[in-house]
C-alpha cells in the first residue's frame, strides 16, 4: 500500500533519539533481497513497527548527501513521493522540509512537516541525518491527514573499500482509520524500495560527481 511509504519522505536529519534507544537486539530479520536487508521491531508508543533497511553501495558520502538533499528529484527514488520541498533552511545542518504522498482510493493522502538536522562524525567521517514530524509548522491542507508523529534516520557509514553502509530507520503513526494489523503486513515495502531506488539513482553523473564541501569523503 502506498500509504505506508509516505514514511519514506522523513528521510533526513533527527533530534529525537527516542525511536532508536532500544537495543539493536530488538530488531527481528524479516527479509533480504538484492543484498538489501529489512528488519522491524515493535514500539510500545507506536502502533505500527519501526522499520530499519540496511544495505552497501560502491558511492560516495558527498555523492548521497547530494541526493538526499536534492527535494526536487525525490519522486524518483522516494516511493510513492508526489510532493517535496524544503521550507525553511536555518543552515546546511538544519532545515525544516514538507512531504506529501498520494494514497489510493478510499485513503486520504497524507502529509508532513518535518524538522531535520545533518551532522558528520569528524573521526569516523559516518554522516547522521536525522528528523522529527512538526506538524503544526505549517497550516494543515484540506482533505489531507497531517502525520503528527514521526521519526527517522539515515545513517552513511563508509568502509574500507570505497563502499558505504547505509542505514535508514523510520517509525511513524499514519493516522487516519487504517487498521495496525493490516499495514504491518505492508510496513516495510516502501522502505524497502526507497533504499533500492537510492542505490541505483545515486549512480547517476548529477549525484555520483557531486562535491559538498562541508561533506568530508
Amino acid at each position: 500500500m502506498k500509504i505506508v511509504s509516505i514514511a519514506l519522505l522523513l528521510f533526513f536529519t533527527m533530534t529525537s533519539a527516542t525511536v532508536y534507544s532500544q537495543s539493536d537486539k530488538d530488531w527481528k530479520f524479516m527479509k533480504e533481497e538484492d543484498g538489501i536487508r529489512v528488519y522491524t521491531r515493535h514500539r510500545d508508543d507506536m502502533p505500527l513497527k519501526s522499520v530499519q533497511v540496511v544495505t552497501e553501495v560502491e558511492a560516495r558520502l558527498s555523492s548521497l548527501v547530494a541526493l538526499m538533499k536534492d527535494s526536487k528529484n525525490h519522486h524518483n527514488w522516494v516511493y510513492a513521493n508526489k510532493e517535496a520541498r524544503v521550507i525553511e533552511e536555518y543552515s546546511q545542518f538544519h532545515w525544516m522540509f514538507y512531504g506529501y504522498s498520494d494514497a489510493p482510493w478510499p485513503v486520504l493522502d497524507r502529509d508532513m512537516v518535518v524538522e531535520a538536522h545533518l551532522g558528520q562524525d569528524e573521526k569516523t567521517k559516518a554522516v547522521r541525518s536525522e528528523s522529527e514530524c512538526r506538524p503544526e509548522f505549517l497550516p494543515k491542507t484540506t482533505g489531507v491527514v497531517r502525520i503528527k508523529d514521526c521519526h527517522s534516520l539515515w545513517l552513511l557509514q563508509p568502509l574500507d573499500d570505497g563502499r558505504v553502509r547505509i542505514t535508514f530507520e523510520i517509525s511513524v503513526d499514519l493516522a487516519g482509520a487504517i487498521p495496525a494489523w493490516l499495514m504491518n503486513l505492508v510496513i516495510a515495502k516502501g522502505p524497502y524500495r526507497t533504499v533500492k531506488n537510492m542505490t541505483q539513482e545515486v549512480q547517476k553523473p548529477k549525484y555520483r560527481d557531486a562535491e559538498i564541501d562541508y561533506i568530508k569523503d
